[in-house]
């Protein structure tokens, strides 16, 4: 029996090889107990602002985009827009730095907008309040506002990314001609590429579609080293 189970082994070994990971330099953890909590339990994105000040910017749903600070939450909210909660998914969805943020300051969000559109927007980082909003992507349908994505993040190529929903099945989201479930890339002003695969200028399709055939896409992320989406 024990031979059989052996011979088994190596057979498995044979059948799924033992593919090498990515290996990392010691990093020092450090374990904490204390907790921040967000009362309104709807936060939806974090990340840390790329300026080495130590700062977590955290998106809630509602509109407001919460500072912690040394593991502080700030009485100052970064940015407060007013979402009304009647619907599954309107609010704040997505949020990405600007990959020139020492320089520019932005940030970007994607929102489920009231009257059943989304929109990408960017603030300017001042002073560690958002200031100077500025609309980047509108008029995006977003059905009843449920299974509208918002994953977004930047590419290699300086591109911003950002992800479409079906928008709870409203669209078919192989078809060209709408928005729901692809993958979207515009240039940081909004500006449609040329070169993305479906543009066809004043032709019937989405210019902006990079992708297509997703459900909903809550995220989105470049590996590091391949850039790979």
């Amino acid at each position: 029996m024990r031979s059989i189970a052996a011979w088994l082994a190596l057979a498995l070994l044979a059948a799924f090889p033992v593919y090498s990971q990515p290996i990392e330099t010691a990093r020092d953890l450090e374990i904490i107990d204390n907790w921040v909590i967000f009362s309104d339990n709807d936060a939806t994105r974090m990340g840390w602002v790329p300026d080495g000040s130590g700062r977590l910017f955290v998106t809630t749903m509602r509109g407001k985009v919460l500072v912690v600070e040394n593991g502080v939450l700030q009485p100052t909210p970064f940015i407060s827009e007013s979402y009304t909660q009647g619907h599954d998914q309107q609010g704040l969805l997505g949020m990405a730095f600007d990959p020139d943020f020492a320089n520019n300051h932005y940030v970007y969000f994607f929102a489920a907008m009231p009257g059943y559109t989304l929109q990408i927007f960017r603030y300017t980082d001042v002073g560690g309040v958002g200031v100077n909003r500025t609309v980047i992507v509108d008029g995006l349908q977003a059905g009843v506002l449920d299974y509208d994505g918002g994953g977004m993040t930047f590419g290699p190529d300086g591109m911003l990314y950002f992800g479409v929903g079906s928008l709870h099945g409203y669209r078919d989201p192989d078809v060209l001609t709408n928005a729901a479930g692809k993958i979207h890339r515009v240039r940081p002003d909004g500006t449609v590429p040329t070169d993305n695969p479906f543009y066809d200028g004043a032709g019937p399709n989405v210019d902006s579609i990079w992708a297509r055939g997703f459900c909903n896409l809550y995220g989105l992320v470049f590996q590091p080293g391949t850039g790979r989406l």
